[in-house]
């Protein structure tokens, strides 16, 4: 059963028996109007026009959030490559796995492979102190 969505101006085609394409099915399921006006110059929606806004509250996961924004960019800026392997560097890694531990000499700049062995090797590590009791001790001391 394929039909168009039943959305004013919209010309996805549907191929189930829902009146609407996913997208506005998104928006119902978000509680938005269907004709929210999308601004086609900018790649990201903004604010409340955004599909993901929760009413503007959001969780910090990194305390000192705006001073690490300015650490990252010196620290990609200073080295645009991965550190590991020398591809192009797209994350910034806490090289002691502290959220709180914003120094120039504890960030390196990384590849997202390079970035996700870092951390699977961080969580190996707290799996094995916490195989000996220790995983409170180290979580104290990292924030975790």
């Amino acid at each position: 059963m394929r039909h168009t969505c039943e959305a004013k101006d919209c010309s996805h085609k549907v191929n189930s028996p829902r009146k609407y394409c996913a997208r506005h099915n998104q928006r119902i399921n978000r509680g938005l109007p269907l004709n929210l006006r999308i601004n086609l110059n900018l790649r990201r929606m903004c604010g409340s026009n955004n599909l993901n806004w929760n009413g503007g509250t959001a969780k910090m996961l990194y305390p000192n959030a705006r001073f690490l924004q300015k650490q990252r960019i010196i620290v990609i800026l200073q080295n645009p490559d991965c550190e590991i392997c020398g591809t192009p560097a797209a994350y910034v890694h806490h090289k002691d796995g502290s959220k709180s531990n914003h120094r120039l000499a504890n960030l390196q700049a990384v590849c997202p492979k390079c970035h996700a062995r870092e951390h699977i090797k961080l969580r190996k590590r707290l799996t094995n102190l916490e195989k000996h009791g220790m995983k409170e001790v180290i979580g104290n001391i990292l924030n975790i």
